[in-house]
C-alpha cells in the first residue's frame, strides 16, 4: 500500500511531478522578475523623454502669437482673423511685436543680444522667420454661362493640379516668384486641402524695422490675392533654461467660399538630449532597453525554429511577437486562460461581427457627414464624423 502511495496512475513517482513543478515556477518567476526589471526599465525611459515643460512652452508661445491682439481691436487676434485686412493687422501687431523683443519693460535695453531675438527674453529666435503662400490658376473652374456677364475669373480649390507656377506681381523679389517644391518634405494636411511645399516664400529680416517695411509693401503690392489658397508661417525658437526647442506653424487658409480659416501647430522636442546627468541616467536605460530587445527577440526566434509553424499556433507567441511584454504570464491565472481559449474559440464569430459592426458604423458616419457636414463643425469631414 505504502509503496503504491508513491506511484500515480500513469505510474509517475509523485517526487518527480513535484520537482518538475517547483522547477516550472521557479524559473517562471525568474522570468517574471526579468520581466518586471524591463518594464520598470521602459517606464523610465518613457517617461525620461517627456519633459513637464513642453506644455508650458507651447502654452505661452500659444497665448502670444495667437491670443494677443491688435492694439485698439482687442477681439481681432490670430484665432479670429476672417478677412485680408485682419491678417495684415496681425502681421504688422501682435506678429511682429511677438518676434522682436529688443527692450525690457521698463524701455532698458536688452542684455547683448548677440544679433539674436529673444522672445518673452528667454527663447532664442533660431535664425528667422519664412512665409509662404500656395496660390491656384485662374480658369481652374468654370462660371455658368448665366453668370459670366458678371464675374469672368474663377479660382478652385487648392490641388497639386490647379496650383499656380508662374511669377507674378512686381517679378522682382523672390516673395514674387515660384519656389519649387522639395520632393521629400511633407504635405501639410489642412482643412480645405492638402497642401505640398514650395511656393511663394520670404523670409523676415533681423530687423525689426526692415520687417514692418517689407510687409507694408506687401501689402501696398497685394501679395495676398483673390488666387491665394494658404499662407504657411514657420519659425523656431530655444529655451536654454528648459533645454527645449520650439517648432511654431501657424497657417491661414483661404478656401474657395472666401474668408480666412486659422490654424496652428505648437511642437516642443528636445533634441539635445545628453546634458545633465539625469540624461545620462536615461541614456544608460536606453542601452539597458537594446540589450533587453535583443535578448528577448532572440528567444522568440528560438522559439520559433524549435516549434516552427506551431509557434504562430498560440495567441500568446503573436502577442510576444507585437509587444514582448508579460502578456504570457496571463496563461497561468485560470480566469484569464479560460478568457484566452474563449476568445480563440469564438475568432471567427468576432470577425463576422467586426464586419457587420463597421458597415452599420461607417454607414451612420456618412448619414450624419451629408446631413449635418454643413452645419456642425463636429460633422464638418468624414473623419470628424466617424
Amino acid at each position: 500500500m505504502a509503496e503504491a502511495s508513491r506511484w500515480h496512475l500513469g505510474g509517475t513517482p509523485k517526487p518527480k511531478l513535484q520537482y518538475r513543478k517547483d522547477v516550472e515556477i521557479r524559473t517562471t518567476l525568474q522570468e517574471l522578475l526579468l520581466y518586471l526589471i524591463f518594464l520598470i526599465n521602459l517606464c523610465i525611459l518613457t517617461f525620461g523623454m517627456v519633459n513637464p515643460h513642453m506644455y508650458y512652452l507651447n502654452k505661452v508661445m500659444a497665448s502670444l502669437f495667437l491670443d494677443t491682439s491688435v492694439p485698439g481691436e482687442e477681439r481681432t487676434n490670430f484665432r479670429s482673423i476672417r478677412s485680408i485686412t485682419d491678417f495684415w493687422k496681425f502681421m504688422e501687431g501682435p506678429f511682429l511685436e511677438g518676434l522682436y523683443w529688443d527692450s525690457w519693460y521698463n524701455s532698458n535695453d536688452l542684455y547683448d543680444l548677440k544679433n539674436t531675438s529673444r522672445i518673452y527674453y528667454e527663447n532664442i529666435l533660431l535664425g528667422v522667420p519664412r512665409v509662404r503662400q500656395l496660390k491656384v490658376r485662374n480658369n481652374t473652374c468654370k462660371v455658368y454661362s448665366s453668370f459670366q456677364s458678371l464675374m469672368n475669373e474663377c479660382y478652385d480649390k487648392y490641388t497639386s493640379k490647379n496650383e499656380d507656377l508662374s511669377d507674378f506681381g512686381l517679378k522682382s523679389d523672390s516673395e514674387w516668384k515660384y519656389s519649387t517644391p522639395n520632393r521629400s518634405s511633407p504635405w501639410h494636411w489642412g482643412f480645405v486641402g492638402i497642401y505640398r511645399n514650395g511656393g511663394y516664400i520670404f523670409t523676415l529680416s533681423k530687423s525689426k524695422s526692415e520687417t514692418r517695411s517689407k510687409f507694408i509693401n506687401l501689402r501696398l503690392n497685394s501679395w495676398i490675392t483673390r488666387s491665394t489658397r494658404v499662407i504657411f508661417i514657420d519659425f523656431s525658437l530655444y529655451n536654454a533654461n528648459v533645454n527645449l526647442f520650439c517648432i511654431i506653424r501657424l497657417v491661414a487658409e483661404f478656401p474657395a467660399t472666401g474668408g480666412i480659416l486659422t490654424s496652428w501647430q505648437f511642437y516642443s522636442v528636445k533634441l539635445l538630449r545628453y546634458v545633465s546627468n539625469y540624461d545620462y541616467f536615461i541614456a544608460s536605460c536606453e542601452i539597458t532597453f537594446c540589450i533587453f530587445l535583443i535578448v528577448f527577440t532572440t528567444q522568440e526566434i528560438q522559439k520559433m525554429r524549435e516549434f516552427k509553424s506551431a509557434y504562430f499556433q498560440s495567441i500568446w507567441n503573436w502577442l510576444e511577437l507585437l509587444l514582448l511584454v508579460i502578456f504570457k504570464f496571463i496563461s497561468f491565472n485560470k480566469t484569464m486562460s479560460q478568457l484566452s481559449s474563449t476568445l480563440s474559440r469564438c475568432m471567427k464569430d468576432i470577425v463576422g461581427f467586426a464586419i457587420m459592426f463597421f458597415i452599420i458604423f461607417f454607414a451612420y458616419a456618412q448619414l450624419g457627414f451629408l446631413v449635418f457636414g454643413s452645419q456642425v463643425d463636429d460633422f464638418s469631414t468624414f473623419q470628424n464624423s466617424m
